[in-house]
């Protein structure tokens, strides 16, 4: 029942229903803080999402029996179908149809998601204890695959591996992803594929020097904790839509004809018996005689683009 509370003079209780995949609901927890900043004494909020670790130590959820909640609110971010052409950008996109949605003015008050570690969390010695990570080891985290029902976003799996071959000297590369999605696992890297829970990836992410991989989970983790990115995006979404303070993002937006004027929003570059929904939108120019199937734009970004900025990142010490 999507509709705004009637006024009254006490707490507004919500219920905020987030279905989706991990990388939006950690936009959504920018909405949630947006809330209540702008609004400090107005609601109680309570989350129902797919993945709830990502909500876990929020000083802005409360519990209360879901029969006392005034209004229950399945989030949305329609603004993502204005994102070509209009000022839009993701991590607000949860805010701007929860502030339509009550009929309140909610204030953009934060640029990345909101996400807590315990004490306990913040230590390294989950790393290197729990996770088997070496003790005191400087690494970045890599992504290098895909979910099946968008693997348009598939940067070739031999770019990654000379990207890592290239770079072992100067980084300790750890591989992260869940086997249930479409990942290769590479060499030279510390394989933690399929081994962490949400909140131990969190640590991770928090401990890394930065990211690489593909508009995905891991960009809004990184994000989350301050940690440098680089994206490859493509021509499949605008820039100003995933954009993060610290992401560097490789894109060809404006060098085919399929991105020339905003992105593709193309979802797999050849059919797949999995996701079969989404195999009405391929892309124009697939490139299949790789380990994978992947748009021309994605080939476009080449490994030496990405090892560039790496040695930029070294070359300004932080790390």
């Amino acid at each position: 029942m999507n509709k705004p509370p009637k006024p009254r003079s006490e707490w507004t209780k919500l219920i905020l229903r987030f279905p989706l995949s991990p990388g939006d609901l950690m936009t959504g927890t920018a909405a949630l803080f947006n809330l209540h900043i702008t609004h400090p004494a107005r609601y109680f909020t309570k989350v129902r999402a797919s993945v709830p670790e990502i909500f876990e130590n929020n000083p802005f959820i409360t519990d209360f029996p879901d029969h006392e909640a005034d209004v229950m609110i399945d989030m949305h971010y329609p603004s993502i179908h204005r994102s070509d052409t209009g000022a839009y950008c993701f991590i607000n996109g949860y805010t701007e149809y929860l502030s339509r949605i009550l009929d309140v003015k909610i204030d953009f008050q934060i640029n990345k998601p909101f996400v807590l570690l315990t004490e306990i969390e913040q230590e390294r010695y989950i790393l290197t204890e729990k996770l088997g990570l070496p003790k005191d080891l400087p690494y970045a985290l890599i992504c290098a695959g895909v979910k099946e029902d968008y693997p348009i976003k598939q940067w070739p799996v031999e770019y990654y591996q000379t990207v890592v071959n290239m770079t072992k000297d100067m980084i300790n590369w750890v591989q992260v992803g869940s086997l249930e999605h479409n990942h290769v696992k590479l060499h030279n890297v510390v394989d933690m594929l399929d081994n962490t829970t949400i909140r131990e990836f969190f640590c991770l992410c928090n401990k890394a020097i930065f990211g690489l991989g593909p508009i995905t989970f891991l960009m809004h983790a990184c994000a989350a904790f301050d940690k440098p990115y680089i994206c490859i995006a493509g021509g499949r979404e605008c820039p100003t839509w995933i954009s993060y303070p610290k992401q560097h993002i490789l894109h060809t937006l404006g060098l085919l004809d399929c991105c020339i004027d905003g992105g593709c929003w193309m979802s797999k570059a050849v059919p797949t018996d999995k996701f079969p929904q989404n195999n009405n939108r391929i892309c124009k120019y697939p490139i299949v005689n790789m380990i994978r199937p992947v748009g021309r734009c994605m080939t476009m970004i080449k490994p030496q683009d990405v090892i560039s900025i790496i040695r930029r990142m070294k070359d300004g010490n932080i790390w």
